[in-house]
């Protein structure tokens, strides 16, 4: 196996493509600003030089390379395997209710002997990611691990976008499976958070909709929470995510954050699902704290990793709202996660508005939010 992962700004898209071609690879991600989606001349350009090519990707609010993060650009990550298959599969949802179908139809057209793993990127708008990983887990199981994230539009909410061999969706989920005995993906997802005010019981929910906090009204609480920055909704909400209590009050680790809120129902649209009868709290984080969830999460994914670290690549997948706090110092989670792989592995991945983990040791796939998500990919030699 061979990588190599490249960022670039526009005018650089055809000689980032002379590269790739160069390594013949076997599946290339993609990841831009929602503005060069948009950019008529820019995909045409696009769509020319990765004529075909295994490539797929989506839209971001910054692209993540080896040396920190761009914005406006474009991040790749090529790979040329020697003994693993490819299959690439999509599948529109039309609305936030077919979710559910959606994912398991997808999961359907992917199916096979030795699927090992499957990375999907999805709509960042409008969607259930719980609702899209659930469809996925049905059909696929606990064996495959299955990771990725949900496009991201920059923090405007407006529109996200998915690409998959020449073609943009607004709609589409898409995703590729890997298959074979020689390919070997870990993950790791930490977040750096901490929960702070009161503990409140979710007494009316519907999936991701959460309507009432001890019975009254969920958006009417989190703007006291929030103050003078309730002005800047859904944005704002970003940096306030809420952490899903045990019924101890400890954290279950699983966090949600708020894409959108609905005025008239008083009401707060979250990017997975929650459950009515939980307790949450509001959490915060400070830079160091993020930083030192970057490393962890890197950690995780070599720890659990079932080969040698050697030759590999890393997929990065980080929540908009880590970006938003980190400002000036987003470079630094970048950079703990690099200093934490070895020397010269390629790195890229993108800011989204939810992160797709699987848990290595339990084949439970959750959406994450506010937290960093690392796919570490190798392949093992031949017979």
């Amino acid at each position: 196996m061979q990588s190599l992962s490249l960022v670039g700004t526009k005018t650089e898209l055809e000689a980032a493509f002379g590269k790739v071609r160069a390594l013949s690879p076997s599946v290339t991600f993609f990841f831009a600003a929602p503005v060069l989606f948009s950019d008529d001349d820019f995909m045409r350009r696009l769509i020319e030089v990765s004529k075909d090519l295994c490539i797929i990707g989506c839209s971001t609010a910054g692209e993540i390379a080896n040396k920190g993060v761009l914005e406006g650009g474009f991040s790749i990550l090529s790979i040329a395997f020697a003994h693993t298959e490819v299959r690439v599969a999509h599948c529109p949802i039309p609305t936030m209710g077919d979710c559910l179908l959606s994912g398991e139809a997808l999961a359907d057209m992917l199916m096979g002997p030795k699927l090992k793993s499957v990375v999907v990127f999805a709509p960042g708008i409008d969607v259930n990611g719980s609702a899209i990983i659930e469809g996925l887990s049905n059909i696929l199981g606990r064996h495959v691990l299955l990771v990725g994230g949900l496009a991201s539009d920059e923090v405007s909410f407006k529109q996200t976008y998915t690409f998959l061999n020449g073609k943009v969706s607004t709609r589409d989920a898409v995703a590729v499976g890997l298959y074979g005995d020689h390919v070997i993906v870990s993950c790791g997802s930490e977040g750096g958070w901490r929960p702070f005010g009161p503990a409140r019981r979710v007494t009316k929910a519907d999936k991701n909709i959460l309507y009432e906090l001890d019975n009254k009204p969920a958006l009417q609480l989190y703007k006291k929470y929030l103050g003078d920055k309730a002005r800047n909704l859904p944005a704002s909400g970003l940096s306030y995510p809420f952490a899903i209590l045990r019924e101890d009050r400890t954290t279950s680790g699983v966090i949600r954050s708020a894409l959108n809120i609905n005025h008239d129902e008083e009401s707060i649209i979250l990017a997975g699902n929650i459950e009515e009868g939980s307790q949450v709290c509001l959490m915060h984080a400070d830079t160091g704290a993020l930083t030192q969830g970057a490393a962890q999460a890197a950690a995780e994914a070599l720890r659990t990793h079932a080969g040698p670290e050697e030759g590999g690549c890393a997929l990065l997948v980080s929540f908009v709202g880590r970006k938003v706090v980190l400002g000036i110092d987003i470079d630094d989670e970048i950079e703990a996660v690099v200093d934490s792989l070895l020397p010269e592995i390629p790195v890229a991945g993108f800011y989204a508005y939810g992160e797709i983990c699987s848990d290595v040791s339990t084949g439970q796939t959750e959406l994450h939010n506010q937290t960093m998500t690392i796919t570490y990919i190798t392949e093992s030699m031949g017979e």
